[in-house]
């Protein structure tokens, strides 16, 4: 019996420490791991609010392994030439006083778990954009999702950038906004133009056409 309840404490004991390990993966579209990128961590404390956790750069397979990390709520940024700039990174999560602001929120409380990231490019840019990846295991094809634009209805990745619907460029089932408004205008300008070319063209008929004899001129023509 006792050695059954030291099996079972032994068990649990890194459940009940709040401890565990935590791994981060990251993939280009294809699947590929992208290793030697830099990668922030921050836990997101209630007191001090964001603190560095590490700053380190992937593996050859793409990873970061946080060994015995606390349980909570952590901030995950990338850094490095070609990348959106983290204060652009998922723009959802903003700067809540520690100073930091966006990055990817991940909630940590389990004895094992790997948070998976995609990095893609987006919009025809040649700057790939983080997002998480929803694939279920490190072998499946990434699954790029973005939760801000999961609520509006739209997929991801997106052929446009988020700051591109907050800018107003395009609406939120990425149409551009400004080229239906420039379009608009040129109806409205050739539609215009067609409108003075026709008031042109009666103002110069009427002057074309040959008017009746007045009384005056009649009158004239009697006397001479």
């Amino acid at each position: 019996m006792k050695l059954i309840l030291f099996i079972v404490f032994a068990t649990l004991t890194p459940v009940v420490a709040g401890r565990g390990d935590l791994t981060l993966l990251i993939r280009d579209p294809s699947g590929q791991p992208i290793p030697q990128l830099t990668v922030l961590v921050f836990h997101d404390t209630d007191d001090a609010g964001r603190v560095l956790v590490t700053t380190g750069t992937t593996d050859a397979t793409g990873r970061i392994m946080l060994p015995e990390l606390a349980w909570g709520l952590y901030i995950v940024q990338f850094q490095g030439a070609g990348i959106q700039v983290p204060e652009q990174q998922n723009m959802g999560l903003l700067d809540d006083g520690g100073g930091v602001s966006n990055g990817f929120g991940v909630r940590f409380a389990e004895a094992a778990r790997t948070e998976r990231f995609v990095l893609t490019p987006m919009n025809g840019e040649t700057t790939l954009v983080p997002l998480f990846d929803m694939a279920e295991r490190d072998d499946a094809p990434p699954q790029p999702y973005d939760p801000l634009l999961a609520m509006i209805g739209v997929p991801t990745p997106t052929p446009f950038l988020l700051r591109d619907v907050v800018e107003g460029r395009v609406d939120a089932s990425g149409q551009p906004i400004r080229a239906r408004f420039d379009a608009g205008c040129l109806i409205g300008i050739g539609l215009l133009l067609w409108g003075m070319a026709l008031i042109a063209f009666l103002g110069w008929w009427r002057l074309r056409r040959p008017r009746p004899p007045t009384k005056e001129a009649n009158d004239a023509g009697l006397d001479g």
